[in-house]
């Protein structure tokens, strides 16, 4: 796929880093990254993207990376909270075109720099790429963390093969992924601006890493899963929590408005009740009570009725973000409207292009 304004844009990877509070564990996060087997010929570097934290997470970030390391580091802050704002920073600070970005508890497996350049390089349609997780769990998980469960906490995906989820899937996990800055200067410069914001501090919320695959399947590029791109996904025993699984799937219900308006226009199909926001509303409501009815029934048997819990949970995140959205709800969905359009010319004039034939050298002779 065609793109513009790369000159500037040297190939390599660079490895971004968005951390909140990340003081405990950044060290060992780097210490991963100290361990790559990287081709000489392969420039990277490390971005530290410090998002308004209260601890010495800079300070600990700097401390933990060689003095005299031939791999160039740096420490940025971005003030706005929010994990679109880090993310965002990341792409305005990365020198090199292929943007790795991991969380602070992601240990990448020693291969990782080599393996992201090759498929990223080897296949100029890909905008973004999505690596494998395999849980580290700093204590053994309860009964009830089962393998169901795995994918709301980043780990997995199940059943990854090698190859184009652009159609399938259609999307895939912010951490571990990587990204073409090229593309994303791309969505930039054709109006693309986050609606979701993502984790905020302590806030569970999510969404914006899809809500960027969303946007890069809008204007043609396409979405690969690699699974040799591993990576530890560290599990503290603050997360294997019933509590925080309610969290999690409530900001997973948060998203679902705004990432629905992209898939309308994504899915020439869909079913999605887009239509309007009074629709949308009064559906999610009516799914809502129907959970609860049937919860509330259950909980008279001896069924396991955690996965209604986690339905329930997801379903009141929806409800309650709609209710924030009735002023701005048509906005929003107007801005995809019009992104959806500006993006769709683009993969157009860009497909065309390609197809042109190259001028036979004996032109440049007359």
């Amino acid at each position: 796929m065609g793109r513009s304004n790369t000159k500037s844009i040297k190939r390599g990877v660079s490895i971004i880093i968005p951390c909140y509070n990340s003081s405990r564990i950044i060290a060992k996060t780097l210490s991963y990254l100290q361990k790559q087997n990287v081709s000489s010929d392969i420039p990277w570097e490390i971005v530290i993207v410090d998002n308004g934290s209260t601890d010495r997470t800079a300070d600990c970030a700097r401390a933990a990376w060689p003095l005299f390391s031939k791999v160039p580091f740096k420490v940025v802050s971005e003030t706005t909270p929010g994990l679109s704002h880090a993310r965002s920073k990341g792409f305005d600070t990365a020198e090199y075109d292929f943007i790795s970005f991991i969380d602070d508890d992601n240990f990448v497996f020693p291969d990782w720099v080599q393996i992201a350049y090759e498929t990223m390089i080897n296949n100029e349609s890909i905008g973004a790429c999505g690596g494998y997780s395999v849980p580290m769990f700093e204590i053994a998980p309860p009964a009830w963390f089962d393998k169901s469960l795995w994918t709301a906490f980043t780990i997995g995906p199940p059943n990854c093969e090698q190859g184009d989820v652009t159609t399938t899937r259609g999307h895939l996990w912010g951490a571990g992924s990587i990204i073409r800055k090229s593309a994303w200067q791309i969505l930039v410069q054709l109006g693309f601006r986050y609606q979701l914001v993502g984790r905020c501090g302590t806030r569970l919320t999510s969404g914006e890493d899809i809500e960027l695959f969303y946007a890069l399947r809008m204007a043609g590029w396409r979405l690969w899963q690699e699974p040799r791109l591993k990576f530890y996904h560290y599990m503290n025993r603050e997360r294997i929590d019933w509590q925080y699984l309610l969290r999690v799937h409530n900001g997973f219900g948060a998203s679902a408005p705004v990432l629905y308006m992209y898939r309308h226009f994504l899915e020439s199909t869909s079913s999605i009740p887009i239509d309007s926001w009074r629709t949308m509303f009064i559906k999610t409501l009516k799914k809502y009570l129907s959970l609860y009815i049937v919860l509330h029934k259950t909980l008279l048997t001896d069924y396991d009725c955690k996965p209604l819990l986690l339905r329930l949970a997801t379903e009141k995140g929806k409800l309650t973000q709609l209710w924030f959205l009735r002023q701005e709800f048509y906005d929003i969905f107007r801005y995809v409207k019009q992104l959806h359009h500006r993006l769709e010319a683009y993969k157009t004039v860009r497909s065309l292009q390609s197809e042109l034939p190259l001028p036979d050298k004996q032109c440049f002779n007359t």
